[in-house]
């Protein structure tokens, strides 16, 4: 019975907020990124970022959520993501064509 009580504690006071605190992260972080793709001048849209970012921190943070499951684990982890996140997202936007003008 104990275990339960373990996930329902982890559920509710740790998954549950982060999950939420990234759904704001990536909307945030996708609204920034639509000012670099206009000063970059690439065919970027906020839906478009935010796919981008929802595909590029899914791995990071389901790692964390797992490790954090059975390990304690320090937040600077999810710094390390946001960071990594942002560069894959730069450089995919990179490739993205530029707009005709």
């Amino acid at each position: 019975m104990n275990i339960v009580f373990k996930l329902i504690y982890f559920f509710i006071f740790n998954y549950l907020p982060l999950t939420i605190m990234i759904f704001l992260l990536i909307t945030a972080f996708a609204y920034l990124f639509t000012w670099i793709a206009k000063a970059m001048q690439r065919k970027l849209k906020l839906q478009i970022l935010w796919k981008m970012f929802a595909y590029a921190t899914t791995i990071p943070f389901l790692l964390y959520t797992v490790i954090a499951l059975f390990f304690p684990i320090s937040d600077v982890f999810l710094l390390i993501a946001i960071v990594y996140t942002s560069i894959i997202v730069f450089l995919v936007m990179k490739v993205y064509p530029r707009r005709k003008i």
